[in-house]
C-alpha cells in the first residue's frame, strides 16, 4: 500500500500538486476498501462536505490527527498517515474507521 502512497505523491508531485496527510489518508482508506470502495468514496465525502462548512485551511488533517489523537494518543501532523495505516487494514477496518469519522450535522 506504500508503493500506492508513493505513486499518488509522484504522480501529484510531477503535476505540481501538494500532497498532503489527507490525501494520503485518503488514498490509502480507498485502496484498503477493496469491492467497498463505492461506501468508503460515499462516508470520506459526508466527512468533507460536513467539514468545508467550517471553511478553514487544512482541516481534514487537522481533523483526522484529533480523531487519530482520541484514539492512539499524541501523534504529530506528519505522523496521521502511518497512524491510520495501523488502524486499518482491509475492507472491514478501513469502513469501520471511515464511519468513525463520519460527522453528523
Amino acid at each position: 500500500m506504500a508503493a500506492n502512497a508513493y505513486k499518488m505523491f509522484e504522480t501529484l508531485n510531477d503535476r505540481g500538486l501538494k500532497t498532503s496527510q489527507a490525501d494520503l489518508v485518503k488514498n490509502y482508506l480507498f485502496g484498503q476498501s477493496g469491492k467497498r470502495m463505492p461506501e468508503a468514496q460515499q462516508r470520506w465525502a459526508r466527512m468533507r462536505s460536513v467539514l468545508e462548512t467550517l471553511e478553514e485551511d487544512d482541516i481534514t488533517v487537522t481533523y483526522l490527527r484529533q480523531s487519530m489523537i482520541a484514539i492512539r494518543g499524541h501523534l504529530r501532523e506528519d505522523q496521521v498517515f502511518e497512524a491510520v495505516q495501523e488502524r486499518a487494514k482491509g475492507p472491514q477496518t478501513s469502513i469501520q474507521f471511515l464511519t468513525s469519522l463520519e460527522l453528523k450535522h
